[in-house]
């Protein structure tokens, strides 16, 4: 079983690290940093082959995670897109079960949807 982990945020540094860790072994099989980023929230897509990633600056990276057949092999992460989602802090995200659109939530009391696609915010809902 795998578990993911968000590390060194804006509770702990400027540097946001993101961790996969394998709980069976108790160890961290893969890190990705992204060290311009405070991280707010991660999601995976409902099969797993999406990664979505939030940030208190309201952007959110996209990318995409390349499973090995060999579960001992670290899986490879790619991002594909960033976007500004918020006005402000993202707090979370999560994908659609299809895995087409990603929708977000912030202090600025919006619920932002986003077609990744179109790279376009398709709704926004005001007062959530």
């Amino acid at each position: 079983m795998k578990v993911l982990q968000l590390s060194k945020g804006p509770i702990f540094g400027r540097k946001g690290d993101i961790s996969l860790i394998h709980l069976d072994k108790a160890a961290v099989t893969s890190t990705l940093s992204t060290p311009r980023l405070q991280l707010s929230a991660v999601a995976f897509s409902s099969d797993g082959s999406g990664l979505a990633v939030s940030s208190l600056s309201g952007h959110m990276l996209v990318g995409k995670v390349d499973q090995t057949e060999n579960n001992e092999q670290l899986p490879r992460f790619s991002f594909i897109k960033r976007q500004r989602l918020q006005d402000g802090i993202a707090l979370c995200l999560d994908w659609h079960c299809a895995g087409e659109c990603i929708a977000t939530g912030g202090l600025d009391s919006f619920v932002r949807t986003f077609a990744l696609e179109k790279s376009l915010t398709v709704d926004v809902l005001r007062g959530h």
